[in-house]
């Protein structure tokens, strides 16, 4: 009986890094499983291209008797002339797949020192194509889908939650970047992969968008396509996806403007929304210090923040604010720091390297170096989202469309409100001083 088992769409060199399932079932019936006779191939390099597994199937061969056969000639591994011969072709054919591997990654640096593209063209992304040859000779930004990436990381910078953001592209049906591989390639996009949160930050954190090469996961430098999104806009998602500080689910469910944000100008805790004889209120929330309506409170903060916001010199206020070129030299900082102390590590892992308590004393030296300039990357300004506040046409109707909670957000950012005890006792009417505004 004879048994036909295929991998020739696998590649069988040391370099390899997919699992070779055929070749498995061969070693599996070598080592007993089934009476083999003789194992054919067509050439030796279908066998392996590794020494190190030649010298396994081997010893299996030799074991139990079993011929191996390739380019028309048969062997016997019990023989020493054959288990020369054997050898001698597996080693010509792992140096053929070293020189291979040379060229292959000589090609690659040489496209990363260039900044060029290399590998499969990302969502937002399409291939440039040359007007005679038809080969792939760049990439463009692609109408259809980068906008959706510009949206997503401007909406990450405006500080909405990933998981707003994916619940709202698939409402909208915007093609995932799964459906759009699918539809590239001509197939049905009914069974894409949504939207997920995860999905919305690796697009947003990618660096490809900002035009920046990078290889085995580090930025390598500039690239030559065009860029999406700026380098600024990128180093401010990483540096606010980063943040230890950051909360990605407590406003899942809050609806109110000023639930959890406003405190209580008594006992300085936050205050939460309660129904108060039937009239939704802020309360304090520990004490019970003081309540006032949620309506008039809510009218009050929005329209103070409305006209201040509408003033002709607010953007100069950000302007002043802005500390994009220090966060960007505390995350060059950061990367040289890390770069280091990877150093040191590769050294603690090699033959004659530092030793684990030379290791031990120059992590001790750079953690704490590496924790303050992280720390650093998190800018201070406010988010894109405020910006585009002030230099919107209309104010009110740009605030109008904001989301409650992309509008917390512009709140948090701009003021810290207090709810004080009013001074007229007995009064049943809204007193606007027993609300507090300080501008952060």
């Amino acid at each position: 009986m004879a048994w036909l088992i295929v991998d020739n769409d696998i590649s069988a060199s040391r370099y390899s890094k997919k699992e070779r399932p055929g070749f498995t079932e061969v070693q599996r019936r070598l080592a007993g499983a089934d009476p083999v006779e003789i194992l054919w191939a067509w050439e030796s390099s279908r066998f392996t291209r590794d020494l190190k597994v030649y010298a396994q199937v081997r010893a299996l061969c030799e074991r139990y008797e079993v011929l191996w056969s390739y380019h028309g000639k048969t062997y016997d591994m019990s023989r020493a002339d054959d288990r020369f011969s054997t050898a001698l072709d597996v080693i010509l054919g792992e140096r053929a797949s070293d020189d291979t591997s040379d060229r292959v990654q000589r090609a690659v640096d040489a496209r990363v020192e260039a900044g060029t593209a290399h590998g499969r063209v990302p969502y937002g992304y399409r291939a440039v194509y040359h007007p005679h040859t038809g080969a792939p000779i760049g990439r463009e930004p692609d109408p259809g889908t980068a906008p959706v990436v510009k949206e997503i990381v401007r909406r990450v910078l405006g500080e909405e939650p990933s998981y707003q953001i994916a619940k709202d592209l698939n409402r909208r049906g915007v093609i995932s970047p799964h459906g759009f591989r699918l539809q590239r390639t001509g197939k049905s996009v009914d069974d894409a992969r949504p939207w997920t949160i995860s999905l919305v930050r690796q697009l947003a954190e990618n660096p490809t968008y900002a035009a920046l090469r990078t290889h085995d996961g580090e930025v390598k430098g500039e690239a030559t396509w065009e860029p999406i999104i700026s380098v600024a806009q990128h180093r401010r998602v990483v540096a606010r996806f980063s943040d230890p500080a950051r909360k990605n689910t407590r406003d899942r469910e809050v609806k109110h403007l000023l639930a959890g944000i406003v405190l209580c100008g008594v006992c300085g805790d936050p205050c939460r929304r309660v129904v108060n004889h039937g009239s939704p209120s802020y309360s304090c929330r520990t004490n019970h210090c003081v309540s006032r309506v949620q309506s008039a409170v809510d009218g009050l903060v929005t329209e103070t923040l409305l006209l201040w916001l509408e003033r002709p010199n607010a953007a100069q206020v950000f302007t002043s604010r802005d500390d994009s070129a220090e966060v960007d030299a505390a995350v060059a900082e950061l990367a040289e720091l890390r770069a280091r102390l990877a150093e040191f590590e590769r050294s603690a892992d090699q033959p004659g390297g530092i030793s684990a308590a030379s290791l031990a004393r120059r992590e001790a030296h750079y953690l704490p170096l590496i924790e303050d300039a992280r720390r650093r990357t998190i800018p201070t300004h406010v988010p894109e989202v405020i910006r585009d506040l002030v230099e919107a046409e209309d104010v009110r109707e740009r605030w109008a469309d904001l989301t409650p909670l992309v509008q917390r957000s512009v709140v948090r950012h701009l003021m810290t409100v207090r709810i004080m005890r009013t001074s007229s006792r007995g009064s049943h009417g809204f007193d606007p001083s027993c609300v507090d505004i300080e501008w952060l």
